[in-house]
Formats: structure tokens, C-alpha cells, sequence
């Protein structure tokens, strides 16, 4: 199978899936189209070096990361689009909750830096489970690992956010 082959085939099979894993996040379309789109970008210039079996992973895990980077950006930045305010404008009502809102996805985004900084392995796990709301069973199957030694990752990460943000951490629970 040609490189060009290979790709499509993989686009196939997994292009909806990352769109529905990053709209499911944001719940903004275009901004998923753009993250699904530079993830393909990258899977097309690291194909070599990708293993195949893990390309579903390989691929969540590629969206993540950029997906992490806008929020960064955008966080750092403090800038948020007259649609998405008025979106969250729309949703919550009033100003306080949308800044209490702006406030829970920039601690959010914190703290999964953080995490990833500290112990990759507890990122994955907390990402998956929490963020993109996979199942347990889901999520050890993904990560090739049993299920005991998943309970055990979400434990010590959980652990790890306790200790470090306390009470804050508590609230966004």
C-alpha cells in the first residue's frame, strides 16, 4: 500500500472520531475541523515513523496536544472571539458565570500542564478519562495497559492534584 493509500485509509477511519473528540471539548466545529486538520498534517509527515497499530492512539493523542497549545495560546493571550463570548454570553446567562467559566478552563489547562510536566503517563490517563470521557475499560484498551494499572495512574495523578492544588482542585471536581 502506497503512502497516499495508507493515509486516506487512516483518515478514513479516524477523522471523524478526532472531530468528535476535539468538538466534544470545545464545542466549537471550526475550531475542531482546523485541530483535525493539522493532526492529519502531522501524521502525514511523521507516517514513517508511526506505528500502525497505534495510530488511533497515536492520533488522540497528536489532537491533544494541539488542542492544549490553542487553549495555552488563546489563555496566555486573554483573548477570546466576539462568537465564543457571546456563545458563553448565551449559556450562562451573565458575566460572572462566564468569567467563572473562562477562570475553570484556564485552571483546567493549568493543571493538565502541569500534570504532563510531572508524569506524562498520569496526563494520558486524567486526558482521556476526564477530558475526553472515555470509559475505563476504553482507555486501558487504548493505552494497552490492564485496567488494575489504570485505577492505579488516576489514583496517584488525583493524589498528585490534591496535594499540589488542595482546595482548588477539590472545587473543580
Amino acid at each position: 500500500m502506497t503512502k497516499h493509500e495508507t493515509f486516506t485509509e487512516n483518515y478514513k477511519r479516524y477523522g471523524a472520531l478526532i472531530m468528535k473528540s476535539v468538538v466534544a471539548q470545545t464545542k466549537d466545529k471550526e475550531l475542531a475541523a482546523e485541530i483535525c486538520q493539522q493532526t492529519f498534517m502531522h501524521y502525514y509527515r511523521s507516517m514513517d515513523k508511526v506505528d500502525e497499530s497505534r495510530i488511533k492512539a497515536w492520533l488522540l493523542h497528536v489532537s491533544k496536544n494541539l488542542l492544549i497549545d490553542y487553549w495555552r495560546k488563546a489563555s496566555t493571550r486573554k483573548e477570546l472571539s466576539a462568537e465564543s463570548l457571546t456563545e458563553m454570553l448565551g449559556e450562562t446567562g451573565h458575566t460572572a458565570d462566564m468569567e467563572k467559566q473562562c477562570m475553570d478552563r484556564m485552571f483546567i489547562c493549568q493543571l493538565l500542564e502541569d500534570l504532563k510536566e510531572v508524569n506524562e503517563l498520569w496526563f494520558e490517563v486524567i486526558y482521556y478519562i476526564f477530558i475526553l470521557e472515555m470509559s475505563y475499560d476504553e482507555t486501558a484498551k487504548l493505552l494497552d495497559i490492564s485496567p488494575a494499572t489504570l485505577r492505579a495512574r488516576v489514583y496517584r495523578a488525583k493524589n498528585y492534584m490534591k496535594e499540589k492544588y488542595g482546595s482548588e482542585y477539590l472545587q473543580h471536581q
